[in-house]
Order: structure tokens, then C-alpha cells, then sequence
């Protein structure tokens, strides 16, 4: 689980459907939303 986490912060995943973020870990080229990992509205 944990690994999971640190998976997904070192390499930008979306928060929404777990893709590799686009643009510096931005963008997300799969939702075409900004998903960042810290920013999570709901």
C-alpha cells in the first residue's frame, strides 16, 4: 500500500484514473483535466 503511494508520487499519477500525468505531472492527458496529486477537489 504504501509503495503504491510513493509509486504514484514520484511519478505524477492522475487521482482520478491512476494514468501518468502530462506537463511536469499536471496535466492528465486521459481525463484531459488538471489532476494533481495534492490539489483534490470533490
Amino acid at each position: 500500500m504504501e509503495k503504491i503511494v510513493l509509486y504514484q508520487r514520484i511519478n505524477k499519477l492522475c487521482v482520478r484514473c491512476g494514468k501518468l500525468l502530462d506537463r511536469k505531472g499536471i496535466y492528465c492527458t486521459e481525463c484531459n483535466e488538471i489532476s494533481n496529486i495534492g490539489d483534490k477537489d470533490s
